[in-house]
């Protein structure tokens, strides 16, 4: 089991490509069921997603949180509307 914490979280606008990473575990989870139970906006979120192979694309808005995995500090990079979708409906581990 993984101990993490996170510390601040802000919202930029991207000034290069990133991964988007609530996508992967949106993708390495079970899509079909996922996509099934989503609104029709969160459907649209991630077709849109798909669009720009799950990546945050230059000029949009994304979630940027500073997070202690382990001891290692790194960021967790994602669009908005996936990490909803991820916290919704409990997709991230230890959480």
């Amino acid at each position: 089991m993984s101990n993490h914490q996170v510390g601040e979280t802000t919202y930029p606008t991207a000034k290069k490509v990133h991964n988007c990473m609530a996508s992967e575990w949106i993708v390495n989870g079970d899509l079909h069921e996922t996509f099934r139970c989503c609104t029709w906006d969160e459907k649209k979120a991630i077709i849109r997603a798909r669009r720009n192979n799950y990546r945050i694309q230059p000029g949009q808005k994304y979630l940027r949180q500073a997070m202690v995995w382990d001891g290692q500090l790194g960021t967790f990079k994602a669009i908005p509307e996936m990490h909803n979708i991820c916290c919704k409906y409990d997709l991230y581990e230890d959480c």
